[in-house]
């Protein structure tokens, strides 16, 4: 048996601890950018979720004939903007009512409505639905959508309403 005067030396070369920084690094990496992708989707598919509600509830209030202590019913819509979703009472979107109800959306979002454009002018990003009956009043089925950008991503979805006032949703305008 031979006696050795060295012992044996344990430890990391340099090439080795290079080796699994570099490898750490791509891991984090990778993970980090995906981790604010889930968030983005998730914030869209809510937007347009409390769009959709919102919808539904103009559809709801117009059916129901609720008159909100007023003698008559009237029709209910929702009228859209860059950054926010008005409901409001009546054919004609009237800003400053105090009985209209508004959702915004998050910053880096904003909604292109294709709406028709019926008179008097200035009502085209409007979707009104009729009372009592719940349908889209100068429905128009090339002109029935809402586009909903995420704009950091460029990811969106698209919101149609048809004849009877059903909203259905799909990914891309």
């Amino acid at each position: 048996m031979k006696n050795s005067s060295r012992s044996k030396e344990t430890g990391v070369t340099l090439i080795e601890l290079i080796i699994v920084i570099s490898l750490l690094s791509v891991i984090l990496t990778l993970g980090s950018i995906n981790l604010f992708r889930p968030y983005q989707t998730a914030t869209l598919d809510t937007a347009t979720e409390n769009i959709k509600s919102l919808v539904r509830e103009a559809q709801s209030k117009a059916i129901n004939t609720d008159t909100q202590g007023d003698p008559a019913s009237d029709d209910y819509g929702v009228h859209f903007e860059i950054g926010r979703a008005i409901l409001f009472k009546g054919a004609i979107y009237s800003n400053g009512d105090p009985a209209n109800f508004e959702i915004s959306l998050p910053s880096n979002m904003t909604a292109n409505p294709n709406l028709p454009c019926p008179s008097p002018p200035g009502n085209c990003n409007n979707i009104v639905l009729q009372r009592i009956s719940g349908e889209v009043v100068n429905f128009s089925s090339s002109q029935n959508s809402v586009c909903i950008t995420e704009n950091s991503s460029g990811k969106n979805i698209s919101l149609s309403v048809n004849f009877v006032g059903v909203v259905n949703t799909q990914n891309g305008c």
